[in-house]
């Protein structure tokens, strides 16, 4: 589970950003919110999910890039030979030769970690991990271009982890990659439970949709084995007039006509570099007032209907699993209440006991309803004067009593985060 998150001098941000998700300790939405133990010693609330609200060109996407670069980063850099993903922060003389610095802060089987690290274009200039109060690692750079260890509480081949780990690499990616037992959970949070989704990517417009290897992670775990009755469900409770799902496949032979898209995601999903795609020959059912219903292509079907099916199968996994889901502009060419559907199977205990999350940026403002998502998920991303991001919560603005639509109040400019648009231009 993840509790905080933070960048520093990545893209269009340049000084830290924090996006967490610890619920107020007065939240009234008992359903939006979770208790976990950590450490053996506390509980913690956290939050299913969190709406992230701003206009175009304000950093909404560069927070998901950022923690997507964290991710490529712990999974690849014991392989990737100088290969940093350094963007500074370009719009200040200051910035573009300081380091960036990633964080997060997570919950795994009760323990809590908290892990970073700092690098420039050349190298890594520092790193730690801290599990359950103690220090696992900390990693600095020194004045002889060598790096100062503190790994008391780290058991195994630390000698052999130090000298394999490049200045461009990783320590916990190497360490793990030498059998170190105690940094696997971390890397694997990384690897198995982080999924970073991008709207554009996932739902590009094809000439032959039915036809895309995107639709596989449905198709394959979903609509074709003894799941098919939690795809139906969904696609019932999303009122898309939809009774069955029947598909008939054959393999892709030509890797060319493989999109890239959800494929990236079911990769990461299940861990398997051999996946093999295939056509999909996708019908669904409705039913007539003549027969027994009749089937309709998947192209044939709304621009909507044809989403919420893609979805469908990474949704339920990731709820199914306890997954955290970061998705950028999650309302693409869905209906409102789509939207609401999809953000209130993260928000419900019943349909989310592994405590999933689900963090996404958007313009419906019809979410703002305090009814529906509590001012702790609700977050306002916005250039500072130095034309930099800055993200702030709801829950820091002072409340007034008066204001029954916080809808209203953001899109009258209450919180900032919208554009300013000259009328007469």
């Amino acid at each position: 589970m993840l509790v905080q998150f933070s960048a520093e001098n990545f893209r269009s941000i340049k000084n830290e950003v924090i996006l967490s998700l610890l619920s107020a300790v007065k939240n009234k939405h008992q359903d939006n919110s979770f208790s976990v133990e950590v450490d053996g010693k506390k509980h913690v609330g956290l939050l299913p999910s969190a709406a992230i609200y701003g206009p175009n060109a304000s950093g909404k996407s560069n927070l998901f890039k950022a923690l997507r670069s964290m991710q490529l980063m712990v999974l690849n850099s014991a392989d990737l030979l100088g290969q940093l993903p350094y963007q500074p922060f370009l719009l200040s003389k200051g910035s573009l030769s300081a380091p960036t610095r990633f964080e997060v802060t997570l919950i795994i089987d009760e323990t809590k970690y908290q892990y970073g690290f700092v690098y420039d274009k050349n190298k890594i200039l520092a790193e730690w991990l801290y599990a359950g109060g103690k220090t696992l690692f900390t990693r600095e750079i020194n004045a002889n271009d060598g790096y100062d260890y503190q790994d008391r509480n780290l058991k195994g081949s630390k000698s052999t982890w130090k000298d394999s780990t490049r200045q461009d690499a990783l320590f916990l990616s190497v360490a793990v990659r030498l059998n170190s037992s105690q940094l696997i959970p971390v890397y694997e949070w990384f690897q198995k439970k982080l999924h970073i989704i991008n709207s554009a990517d996932l739902f590009r417009k094809k000439l032959h949709i039915n036809n895309s290897a995107d639709l596989s992670f449905t198709t394959e775990n979903y609509s074709t084995s003894d799941k098919k009755h939690y795809l139906l469900d969904f696609l019932a409770a999303a009122d898309l007039d939809i009774e069955d799902v029947s598909v008939q496949s054959k393999d892709i032979e030509d890797p060319n006509l493989v999109p890239a898209g959800l494929s990236q995601i079911i990769a990461a999903i299940n861990s398997n570099n051999n996946i093999k795609f295939k056509h999909y020959d996708i019908k669904f059912k409705h039913a007539t007032d003549y027969n027994e219903g009749i089937d309709f292509d998947l192209h044939d079907e709304s621009d909507g209907t044809q989403r919420m099916y893609n979805l469908a199968g990474p949704w339920l996994k990731s709820l199914e699993d306890g997954h955290v889901v970061f998705f950028d502009e999650l309302n693409n060419s869905l209906h409102p209440f789509l939207v609401k559907f999809l953000v209130n199977k993260f928000n419900r205990v019943v349909s989310n006991p592994n405590h999933a999350q689900l963090i996404f940026s958007t313009h419906e403002t019809s979410l703002l309803d305090q009814k529906f998502m509590g001012r702790d998920q609700v977050w306002f991303c916005e250039k500072d004067s130095t034309r930099s991001t800055k993200l702030t919560s709801l829950i820091e603005y002072k409340h007034r009593s008066d204001i029954l639509s916080i809808e209203k109040a953001y899109l009258s400019g209450r919180y900032n985060a919208v554009p300013f648009i000259d009328d007469e231009l």
